[in-house]
């Protein structure tokens, strides 16, 4: 069975033929007016000049402004040349322009065989058939915890390193106080809201188990039992 999409390579644009040479490049410059075109982005010429040295922007003011002479002229040339070669893919205007563009040949860039395509199949299944790493709830968890519960601290160690110096009873109490209170939150918020997010993925659960019985349980067990892992990891 071909598993592989076939797709068309498209060709750069062609050079078109000796007789037609000068035409070509003199449309290329009188053709189309260079205050038709984009200017050149400042932005990207600063980034150029970002990375060269300083001492020899300063020591050279001269090249400098021959450089930005060239980089405007070679942008403006280049735009222009891509502008008529868009043109120029319509035959029609390359009868009105007097310019021929000999044909290029379209070749098929499609591959019979890649030695990893059954290593990479397997390890999609295992992504979203055991690990269901691309589930939308798994997707829901991971983005609520990095959202909401990303700064969450069981032990706040800052709060305690602000209360020193302390005695070692001093220091278990404020532990085992923000322990209380880290589990009261973890408990009253983020397993809550776990549980809504799971209930308003209900129908993707039923779309990925069987519907025999006992398929049906096993793959709750393996579905919840990956739920479990993620939360566990998260803490």
């Amino acid at each position: 069975k071909q598993w592989y999409q076939r797709r068309v390579r498209v060709p750069r644009s062609a050079i078109p033929i000796e007789p037609c040479l000068n035409r070509y490049y003199d449309l290329i410059q009188e053709g189309l007016p260079s205050d038709m075109v984009s200017p050149l982005s400042q932005e990207w010429v600063q980034k150029s000049y970002e990375m060269v040295p300083e001492h020899l922007l300063s020591n050279f003011p001269d090249t400098v402004v021959k450089l930005n002479i060239e980089m405007e002229d070679g942008y403006i040339s280049s735009l222009k040349q891509a502008i008529l070669d868009y043109i120029l893919l319509d035959t029609n205007e390359q009868a009105r322009l007097g310019v021929t563009l000999p044909e290029q040949a379209i070749k098929g860039a499609g591959r019979e065989h890649f030695p990893w395509h059954t290593s990479v199949c397997d390890a999609r299944h295992t992504l979203e058939r055991s690990l269901y790493t691309t589930h939308p709830i798994m997707l829901d968890l991971l983005d609520y915890w990095d959202q909401q519960m990303g700064n969450f601290n069981l032990i706040q160690v800052e709060e305690i390193r602000a209360a020193l110096p302390l005695t070692v009873e001093q220091i278990q109490s404020m532990v085992e106080q923000q322990s209380r209170a880290g589990a009261d939150l973890l408990e009253k918020e983020w397993v809550v809201a776990c549980v809504n997010m799971i209930k308003n993925q209900q129908a993707t659960i039923e779309a990925i188990v069987p519907a025999d019985e006992n398929g049906r349980r096993l793959a709750m067990e393996h579905f919840f039992s990956a739920i479990a892992t993620l939360m566990s990891n998260q803490l």
